[in-house]
């Protein structure tokens, strides 16, 4: 079945590390953070652009949908940049690797759903709409 394990991992994991594409960068680690909720930490290197939207702060150019679903799962920040010459052939993109340390809330799955409600009925832009999730979690998701 997609989006489940066979079986359970022994033992699970608890650190993700791992090297991914622009084009599937954001829904694989999302995927792998909501499939394994074991994971406590991890560093992904990724497009640099990737990078700084999933670690924007509230209201800022690059914030929107994908930020606000990191964070349900981990507190991310940028921890670098790695230069495009270290990679054969050379790519035509800035690279920066994202830091995470997990934030396992029991309610998740409640705070996806509202969000991608919220994001579907309103007209609003995300940045806005999200604005009142700050007055309930002012720093970030519940620990």
């Amino acid at each position: 079945m997609p989006g489940k394990l066979d079986a359970p991992l022994d033992p699970p994991p608890t650190a993700l590390v791992a090297n991914l594409p622009y084009n599937v960068a954001v829904p694989v680690l999302l995927h792998l953070l909501e499939l394994l909720p074991s994971i406590r930490h991890g560093l992904v290197l990724m497009q640099a652009e990737v990078a700084d939207r999933l670690a924007a702060p509230p209201g800022g150019r690059v914030y929107g949908g994908p930020t606000v679903k990191t964070a349900w799962y981990a507190h991310a920040e940028r921890a670098g940049a790695v230069p495009r010459s270290v990679f054969w052939p050379v790519p035509n993109a800035r690279l920066g690797p994202r830091a995470a340390g997990a934030n396992r809330a029991a309610d998740v799955a409640r705070r996806k759903s509202t969000v991608r409600t919220s994001s579907r009925s309103s007209t609003l832009p995300l940045p806005s709409g999200a604005r009142c999730f700050g007055q309930r979690w002012p720093h970030g998701p519940d620990p």
